[in-house]
């Protein structure tokens, strides 16, 4: 497969041109891909706060933030936390990415700065020190804090689109699964059907008008599961008012 392929098959995978361009880097030279911070060309204010996630990354590690635009609040979050309770950087960030259509944020503790001074023939004796001892201890209890966070940014990910920052559900392309405004989803992206309780009923009150349909898709949306097959007839139908 060339670099030009990979990157087709990663653009039409992810629907992201970003992840194709990405791909394509990779493809050609890995090791130059992977030390190049990119901030997301769409990150707006949130432009400093993740290129403070960035730097976090360490060598060897892909150095992008593989997820849209609208969890961008959320790792403004993490980045302010992350400035708040590790100021002199002993917490490393791995991965930033979407997976099973919610945010995943990887992190731990890096080699420790008391570490980098030791050597090879004194490394068991400085572990044991207790200037090692203190300084590990605090990494521990920073990495449980903003492992809380990155617990509660997860779960509120996966309520939130992560292209608009609107009220999100969990939408599947076939081969994707991602958390989207079923509004502006992508067509290829359907809500899986559950049930067809009040489908008829809900068609009536908004049918013929876009507006109304995209309010009761929305509403619908932030409600529970057993209403997706609701939600998947008013998209069918908002999307067929829009081919006329």
């Amino acid at each position: 497969m060339t670099p030009d392929e990979f990157a087709k098959f990663i653009g039409t995978l992810t629907g992201s041109a970003e992840a194709a361009a990405l791909a394509k880097e990779v493809a050609i030279d890995p090791v130059a891909a992977r030390e190049k911070i990119r901030v997301p060309k769409d990150a707006g204010e949130y432009a400093a706060d993740l290129e403070a996630i960035l730097r976090r990354i360490p060598r060897g590690w892909c150095h992008s933030i593989d997820c849209g635009p609208g969890w961008y609040p959320l790792l403004s979050r993490l980045a302010k936390k992350l400035a708040e309770v590790d100021p002199d950087g002993l917490i490393e960030v791995y991965q930033v990415k979407d997976k099973f259509a919610e945010l995943r944020v990887y992190v731990g503790a890096g080699e420790l700065p008391c570490c980098r001074r030791a050597n090879e023939a004194t490394m068991d004796q400085h572990l044991a020190s207790d200037e090692h001892q203190e300084l590990a201890a605090e990494a521990k209890s920073r990495l449980k804090v903003v492992n809380a966070l990155i617990t509660e940014l997860t779960d509120q990910s996966r309520e939130i689109c992560e292209d608009t920052g609107e009220p999100g559900i969990v939408m599947d392309s076939g081969n994707w699964l991602r958390t989207l405004d079923p509004v502006t989803a992508p067509d290829h992206y359907e809500i899986e059907e559950l049930d067809e309780e009040l489908v008829d009923w809900e068609l009536r009150i908004a049918a013929g008008d876009v507006e109304k349909l995209e309010a009761t898709v929305r509403r619908l949306g932030r409600e529970v599961a057993h209403q997706r097959v609701v939600m998947a007839r008013l998209l069918a139908a908002l999307r067929s008012e829009r081919g006329r």
